[in-house]
């Protein structure tokens, strides 16, 4: 896998996929203390653990270790949780950090060295992060799954997103049985075709940015606003375009309740994700099961806030994708094929 954008820098030339693995999976890691995870796609449904760094740490580019050293000092050095990565039933892990660990190495805090928007340009990838800081770290993705894997434990998840923030996990992956419908997408009786291509694709300073992606018969722009404009942490906005009526589908750890065009998920913490239909606008939405399920027509204009206090006021003028929405001081519509967010 090429990744292709770490802090506005190319791919370098000769190096290895295996070299950005970690810097990789930094820019969608959330943990603290050695409890780390991360939104996966594909088969396996958790992240990797330390492991991944005892083995992983001695082949980091040298101008990216000082902020994968940051991060593993405080998951798993003398600043976590002290295993150094090693795992209880894999001691032999140890001979790698020994040989890998630089101490005399530096350290610099991730945003430093790392963008906090990661770009695959070529499998179509895309990771917001708005900062490296504790467990309510918001991380969100999408994948367009520009190369179906054939042959293989590929998942129909092209067009898929997950949504982590404020110590929750909102918008999940589903259960590992390679059923479209255990992703967070739109689903149709046509048959499916694994793939997408993003057509559009823009980014700011504060880790958000919007992406499309156009697949065989339907097209999704998802953006990611943490801007704070909406007067909350974390602002995400749907928009999905098909050619016949489909299943609005996403997938979450919380608890759902239902009040007209509208879902709520409350944590065990108390902060919410409050997720407004724009349209269709006879909307039917259901939860079960951690499913959230909506259907109405082939156009659907979703926008979720998360947030640990009242959710704001949502207004909307216009009718359809020609609506605008204005959420504090941001203002939300879909232009052609992009959703367009006045103020990041």
């Amino acid at each position: 896998v090429a990744y292709e954008q770490v802090h506005g820098r190319d791919l370098v030339t000769g190096s290895s996929a295996a070299e950005w693995l970690l810097p990789h999976y930094l820019t969608r890691m959330v943990g603290e203390n050695g409890a780390v995870s991360l939104p996966t796609y594909g088969r396996h449904r958790a992240g990797p653990d330390g492991s991944l760094f005892a083995l992983g740490l001695g082949i980091v580019p040298d101008k990216f270790l000082p902020g994968v050293q940051w991060f593993f000092n405080r998951q798993f050095g003398l600043a976590g949780n002290q295993t150094f990565g090693v795992g209880t039933h894999n001691p032999i892990e140890a001979a790698y950090i020994l040989s890998a660990y630089q101490a005399n190495t530096p350290e610099q805090h991730p945003s430093t060295i790392f963008d906090q928007v990661l770009v695959d340009q070529q499998k179509g990838f895309f990771v917001f992060r708005n900062q490296w800081d504790s467990t309510n770290d918001f991380v969100a993705s999408i994948y367009a799954k520009k190369e179906p894997l054939r042959g293989s434990w590929s998942f129909p998840d092209a067009g898929s997103f997950r949504i982590w923030g404020l110590g929750e996990k909102w918008a999940i992956a589903g259960p590992s049985d390679r059923q479209r419908e255990s992703e967070n997408v739109v689903v149709t009786n046509q048959s499916y075709r694994g793939s997408s291509e993003p057509i559009f694709f823009t980014q700011d300073h504060h880790g958000s940015g919007v992406v499309t992606l156009q697949g065989e018969n339907w097209l999704r722009s998802f953006a990611v606003d943490y801007s704070h404009q909406a007067g909350v942490p974390g602002l995400f906005v749907v928009v999905d375009k098909l050619n016949r009526d489909g299943q609005w589908i996403m997938h979450t750890s919380g608890n759902v309740t239902i009040s007209g065009q509208t879902f709520t998920i409350t944590s065990p913490s108390g902060s919410t994700m409050t997720g407004t239909f724009i349209t269709p606008a006879q909307v039917t939405i259901t939860a079960i099961d951690g499913v959230i399920t909506a259907s109405g027509g082939q156009e659907f204009f979703v926008v979720m806030t998360v947030q640990n206090t009242q959710p704001p006021q949502v207004n909307i003028t216009g009718y359809g994708l020609n609506s605008v929405v204005t959420i504090g001081q941001q203002t939300i519509s879909f232009q052609g094929d992009r959703l367009v967010l006045t103020n990041f």
